[in-house]
């Protein structure tokens, strides 16, 4: 299976030392000095052997091949450095006042409360200058806006939080994946003089969605409907998409290249008449406007690469690709486009899906040879699956802490239904008729039903699975070593493995802390967890909180009182300078109940007297660990 694979894939060999680099860029930086000296470096010792007579060049081909690796590893490192924003200058954060006026455009149709926007300038004193940033922007009911709308905004703007439960879901370091660091709330706003930016793209988008709504009225329908067609999950009804979750199939309601590979093969049949160079460039065209029409996700965008690549390959150049060559192509190519793409769990499931195929589908398959042509088609749909879960797997348990135990079951229903009704979907959106729109939505409701049915039965799926990134990594060590039958190589990983568990369990048995995030007290001890949201005084394993909402007493106590910890919540009128006069504390927390404006000007008191403090929304979660 791996024979020769790291001579036939080329571009894997440059994509193990790029995602190197760009893993070190996560957690330090390189100066441009250094880095255009290091790369010069490199690439002088790359070249300078094919300058030298054969045989010296022959004796120094481990050198060159180290310098172009270590090339590989700065440019993997440079380019993530280089997208993070906020090493511009221009970036909006580097200039936001709380006086500061914003002038932005729309970059989405608005379709619910929140949309996103890009700034272009700002307005500080009543001097513009351009700005380059992006923002989130929360409406009190959706507002009567369009795409590209320019708008002139003042308002509360806060940074992103990212002070949820320690362990769970950052949201602040997902949307700073996206450049995104900043929203706003807003009241007011003033729309600027000017014809909104309209394209093609948007336009399209807005004819889909309001067809979808037009012709398949009911909300739990036309929601499936616009994410199967174009990617859009805003009106998704929750209990649905938790339920195509559950058994594995919510692929499905996101664009990803299975729906790409559908209008790949759709188009290469229907365009047989036409000439080959002609044939792949039509086809490669569609695949791009189709991939931007759904908003160029991570997933969609491997799959253009890809059929891009092969179709190039196939029919403009006579050459098949190799397609485990491809793959990393694909990732390499994506990764220098956009570097964040590496975090993006989209991104790293639809090439792990792929990968799994690519190297697992076939030995799968072979394991049964079936001689009814209808079983062999059932068969292939199974490993088809069977395969993309080989490599996705520990992915799934490291994020989503559930399995799905009937994912062949589902996938076996979803994606036969999915595809007829994406087929029928197109037909709608170009030949709008009310009776297929009837039909699409009885097949979706069939779907929903049939996904519903099996998320409801027992054992459905496997809940509150916990995994370190080490134990990920053995997972994929026992994996692989499994697929190349290096049996007691997997065994022993398998015991690091169970090793690794162990200690987990054991730590998160003896484990006593008190967490405070959002405005929560939460106290710990072992498997149990206690929340206090609006106690006064809380007391754990000889830790005390006070937390305190109002004034302080205007008399001052006879004895002050002892504390271990002052929490501030929801905008206390207070003077911290004063809290020595009332208490004996250790340190002073702000949860994120309290608004920004306070938050700072108890920090700049605090720094002069001095005082420790704590700022919740600017630091995350305060954790104690006893």
């Amino acid at each position: 299976m791996f024979v020769n694979l790291w001579k036939k894939a080329p571009f894997l060999r440059l994509l193990i030392p790029f995602m190197a680099g760009m893993i070190l860029g996560m957690y330090a930086t390189i100066s441009i000095r250094a880095f255009l000296i290091l790369s010069v470096c490199g690439l002088t010792g790359w070249a300078l052997p094919s300058f030298l007579r054969l045989k010296d060049h022959f004796a120094l081909r481990h050198l060159q091949g180290a310098c172009i690796h270590i090339t590989i590893f700065l440019l993997g490192m440079g380019l993530w450095q280089q997208a993070d924003i906020r090493h511009r200058a221009d970036w909006v954060g580097h200039h936001l006042k709380d006086s500061s006026l914003l002038i932005l455009s729309l970059e989405e149709q608005p379709h619910s409360r929140k949309v996103g926007a890009t700034v272009s300038a700002i307005i500080n004193e009543g001097v513009p200058q351009p700005v380059t940033g992006k923002i989130l922007l929360y409406f009190r009911e959706r507002p009567p806006l369009q795409y590209g709308d320019r708008l002139m905004i003042q308002g509360n703007i806060r940074r992103i939080k990212g002070m949820g439960y320690p362990g769970g879901f950052d949201y602040a370091k997902y949307c700073s994946y996206r450049n995104l660091f900043h929203q706003v709330s807003l009241k007011n706003w003033q729309v600027l003089p000017g014809k909104p930016r309209r394209n093609w793209l948007q336009d399209t988008r807005d004819h889909c969605l309001n067809t979808l709504r037009q012709y398949i009225p009911r909300q739990q329908e036309y929601g499936i409907a616009q994410a199967l067609l174009i990617g859009y999950r805003e009106e998704l009804d929750k209990g649905i998409v938790q339920a195509y979750t559950n058994t594995g199939v919510v692929h499905i309601i996101a664009i990803s290249g299975l729906h790409l590979g559908l209008i790949y093969v759709t188009l290469l049949q229907l365009l047989k008449w036409m000439p080959k160079a002609a044939r792949a460039l039509l086809v490669i065209a569609v695949l791009w406007a189709f991939s931007l029409l759904t908003g160029a996700s991570a997933s969609v965008l491997r799959s253009a690469v890809m059929f891009s690549i092969i179709a190039t390959g196939q029919f403009m150049l006579g050459r098949y690709s190799n397609s485990r060559n491809t793959l990393a192509a694909a990732a390499f190519l994506l990764l220098c486009y956009q570097p964040y793409f590496m975090v993006d769990v989209g991104f790293q499931l639809s090439f792990l899906a792929v990968g799994g195929i690519l190297f697992c589908y076939q030995p799968v398959y072979d394991r049964w040879m079936l001689r009814n042509k209808w079983l062999d088609k059932l068969w292939q749909m199974i490993a088809v699956s069977i395969a993309a879960q080989v490599f996705t797997w520990p992915v799934c348990l490291y994020y989503f802490h559930q399995f799905p135990n009937l994912f062949l079951l589902a996938n076996l229903i979803a994606v036969p239904l999915s595809t007829m009704l994406l087929y029928g979907e197109i037909i709608l959106v170009c030949l709008p008729n009310i009776w297929l729109g009837k039909l699409l939505a009885g097949g979706i409701m069939v779907m929903n039903t049939c996904i519903q049915w099996l998320d409801k039965v027992p054992g459905a799926v496997t809940h509150n699975i916990r995994i370190s990134l080490p134990q990920t990594i053995c997972l994929y060590g026992i994996t692989m070593l499994l697929l190349l039958k290096r049996w007691y190589g997997a065994l022993v990983t398998g015991v690091l493995f169970a090793g690794l568990h162990a200690y987990d369990g054991i730590s998160t048995l003896q484990q006593k802390k008190i967490i405070i995030y959002n405005a929560t007290i939460e106290c710990v001890n072992g498997r149990q967890r206690k929340q206090y949201k609006t106690e006064i005084l809380t007391q754990f394993e000889g830790k005390r909180i006070l937390r305190l909402t109002g004034r302080l007493p205007d008399k001052l106590p006879a004895t002050k009182m002892k504390i271990d910890y002052i929490l501030l919540s929801h905008n206390p009128r207070v003077d911290i300078s004063c809290l020595r006069d009332y208490f004996i504390y250790e340190t002073i927390i702000f949860d994120s109940s309290n608004t920004p404006f306070l938050i700072r000007k108890w920090k700049s008191a605090a720094k002069k007297l001095p005082l420790r403090c704590f700022s919740v929304p600017d630091e995350g979660a305060f954790v104690v660990n006893l």
